[in-house]
């Protein structure tokens, strides 16, 4: 059996080519650059050139604007086509606003006639990556494949990402409370998650197809972790580059779940949070006024008792004091995520 697992952070794809005929150490491994990094190169490379740009493809994640975007728009043209434009945000008012044109599929192929600058939206390049592993000497014939992205859903119009995010984690957690209720198959993506939906139409040609949010992708790997496994009570916390997710875990049911924006906890405040969390002194309302997304708490959750603290994450030594401890899953830190989709794609298929 062979499953392609790519986990699509802001800066790599991390993926795990998993052959259950080999070792798992022995399996083809890899980090590249994720597609949001190229679509950024795209962008510089116009601005350098002072160019008009064109973004066409799919809905994809992690693409910054940059500090200079709203100066070059003013000064040249920046296109998408109506499903490329919603990388820049679901709604198309507030693309529009933005200074981006958004443009028909068929204005957008005159335009690339003419020579516009021009970059695809797509979280996966699926094509690339198999022409890759195909000169690695490795088979493409994949039995499935499972893929993580970040994807805070479209909520309905003037309700803010982060309450609509996490009104579904709480929707998810209430009907059933264990790691596997993130794991979706690629026909039961609910049309809200937008990014999802975007990387199962890439997909579709896949005989199996998993697609979990990266947050838990990252929690259910560092399960893979010997001393993480081996304690039944555990809070698993992955410091990742735009969200901060800490989840208290009675075995594999989910007692609370945390979640904040990275960039605005500090080693100081990140700890505090924690230390509070494990006491059952943290409110959800708290969480939110902070500019985070929230906190679930399970009723008759039980707090304390807990023998590991499990950190993961790129920006995991935020937590680097002695109580913390660091997995390394199969080896491979980087590849959490990929373990964490192997494993939920063994419990789904």
């Amino acid at each position: 059996m062979k499953i392609l697992c790519i986990d699509v952070g802001r800066g790599t794809q991390d993926i795990l080519l998993y052959d259950s005929e080999k070792n798992l150490e022995n399996c083809t491994q890899l980090i590249i650059p994720s597609r949001a990094v190229l679509a950024e190169k795209a962008l510089k490379k116009g601005i350098s050139e002072d160019r008009d740009i064109l973004f066409t493809g799919t809905t994809m994640g992690g693409f910054p604007l940059g500090p200079h975007f709203k100066e070059y728009v003013k000064r040249r043209n920046v296109y998408a086509t109506p499903m490329a434009s919603r990388t820049f945000r679901d709604d198309p008012d507030v693309v529009r606003e933005m200074g981006v044109k958004v443009i028909s599929e068929d204005e957008a192929k005159g335009l690339m006639k003419d020579g516009i600058s021009h970059f695809e939206m797509m979280d996966i390049d699926i094509n690339g990556l198999s022409r890759a592993i195909d000169l690695m000497g490795d088979s493409t014939d994949f039995d499935g494949i499972a893929v993580a992205v970040q994807d805070h859903g479209t909520g309905p119009k003037g309700m803010s990402e982060r309450e609509f995010r996490f009104q579904n984690y709480r929707r998810l957690l209430d009907g059933g409370g264990g790691l596997f209720e993130f794991c979706y198959k690629g026909n039961g993506v609910p049309d809200y998650l937008t990014r999802m939906k975007a990387v199962a139409g890439l997909l579709r040609g896949a005989k199996n197809l998993l697609i979990m949010d990266t947050g838990m992708a990252a929690v259910l790997g560092s399960l893979e972790d010997e001393k993480v496994a081996s304690f039944r009570r555990k809070l698993v916390v992955n410091v990742g580059n735009g969200h901060t997710l800490a989840v208290l875990l009675d075995g594999e049911e989910i007692q609370a779940l945390f979640e904040h924006h990275t960039s605005l906890l500090d080693e100081v405040k990140l700890h505090t949070y924690i230390k509070r969390l494990l006491k059952g002194e943290v409110t959800h309302e708290e969480v939110f006024a902070d500019g985070g997304h929230g906190l679930y708490v399970r009723e008759r959750a039980r707090f304390g008792n807990v023998k590991v603290i499990s950190v993961i994450g790129p920006n995991r030594t935020l937590l680097k004091r002695e109580e913390y401890y660091h997995p390394s899953p199969h080896g491979n830190m980087m590849l959490a995520g990929s373990y964490g989709l192997l494993r939920g794609y063994l419990a789904r298929f």
